[in-house]
């Protein structure tokens, strides 16, 4: 039956339906991302809205794709713009992990209507942690940043001994900041929840110590300078200012997407903002989706990477149909009742000589009338 259904329905029966969903050969990468998010969201969300997603995936897509440094902009151009190179970027953005919902509610939603969502496009780094200290700055501008490695994150000694032992200890921690603070480092990041004298020599110093983030954010973070063969995470209480130095990314600023107080960054969970200078090029720009609820950003983010998931084919091969989504699904359903009852009542469907041994071949029978009995099944099948 399901054979019959991809050999038969679907190459004759729903061929105007498949027509419908074939693309001019003039149309631009726009407008193929444009029809595609209406075809493929029409049952899903009102007209307006999946065009609105629609605009949001191309502008995601188009920003990453010409994520080069400012002085190759102009090289890469014209290659950046081809369809396989677009194809690749939608192929790496189904990943999800540069599409944030960050907060239930932002400002400037309060104005959306109940079914719309707006977007921003942020090239920058965007990580999620927690603040060390309450003392700590909640902001930062200028200076470098610098990723901790995990195993530098407890006490790199046992206080045994309280006399000797401590003062090695506060002359270690003395030591270490200056060297940071020295190499210019002003933002601090470790997966890993970093020992409570370390956050209080970093807050003493000035220093912006966020712990706690997820360690895939951080390889994203470093994936530009692992290109460039510059990815190294430092150690503390053992590096020196020069191997700060060259292992952290300079900055021009450092904040929270969501303007707080140190204290309430320190009680929780906050997504910030890490922007780079020109030096160190960004090489992908994260999408913020921002809606009057969390549940409606969360469907509308996950609407785009499935919508992803046939952008790639399609801007492959112009010649490629996407017979896919609900509205495809829901105009098969009526041509499968629309055929059910015109059949209902009658033990066989009228067809031809050529039809019956058609039926025949396909389901491999030679009773006529057990092929129509498949045959219906089939398009009860299909409707089920």
């Amino acid at each position: 039956c399901f054979l019959y259904i991809e050999n038969c329905v679907l190459a004759s029966e729903a061929r105007q339906i498949l027509q419908r969903l074939q693309r001019p050969k003039s149309s631009s990468q726009e407008e193929t991302v444009q029809d595609l998010a209406v075809t493929f969201f029409g049952a899903n969300f009102p007209p307006e809205v999946s065009r609105h997603l629609g605009k949001i995936c191309w502008h995601w897509l188009r920003e990453n794709n010409s994520g080069a440094a400012p002085g190759q902009q102009a090289a890469t151009a014209s290659a950046s713009e081809s369809s396989e190179h677009l194809a690749s970027t939608a192929s790496r953005l189904r990943s999800g992990d540069l599409a944030k919902v960050p907060a239930t509610r932002l400002g400037g939603c309060e104005a959306m209507t109940a079914g719309t969502s707006s977007a921003s496009l942020e090239r920058c780094h965007i990580l999620e942690g927690v603040l060390a200290h309450s003392t700590m700055p909640a902001a930062v501008e200028g200076g470098r940043a610098l990723v901790l490695d995990e195993q530098s994150a407890p006490l790199p000694l046992r206080v045994a001994m309280p006399g000797a032992a401590l003062d090695r200890l506060g002359e270690l921690l003395l030591m270490t900041t200056e060297r940071l603070w020295q190499a210019g480092v002003r933002v601090v990041l470790c997966a890993a929840e970093v020992h409570e004298e370390w956050k209080g020599a970093m807050a003493r110093r000035g220093l912006l110590l966020l712990h706690l983030v997820d360690d895939e954010e951080l390889a994203l973070l470093e994936r530009g300078r692992a290109a460039r063969g510059r990815a190294r995470r430092a150690r503390l209480g053992t590096d020196d200012v020069a191997t700060f130095k060259a292992a952290s990314i300079q900055l021009l600023s450092a904040k929270p997407l969501v303007t707080a107080t140190s204290t309430q960054l320190a009680s929780g969970r906050a997504y910030w903002l890490l922007k780079p200078s020109p030096e160190d090029p960004m090489p992908h720009c994260f999408l913020l989706l921002k809606a009057p609820s969390a549940s409606l950003a969360v469907e509308h983010r996950l609407a785009l990477l499935r919508l992803l998931a046939v952008v790639a084919p399609a801007l492959e091969d112009p010649d490629t149909v996407i017979a896919g989504g609900l509205a495809f699904e829901l105009a098969l359903l009526r041509m499968a009742r629309s055929r059910g009852v015109s059949g209902a009542g009658s033990t066989s469907l009228r067809r031809d000589a050529r039809d019956t041994a058609a039926l025949k071949e396909v389901f491999g029978v030679e009773d006529a009338d057990k092929a129509d009995r498949l045959c219906r099944l089939a398009w009860s099948l299909l409707e089920a």
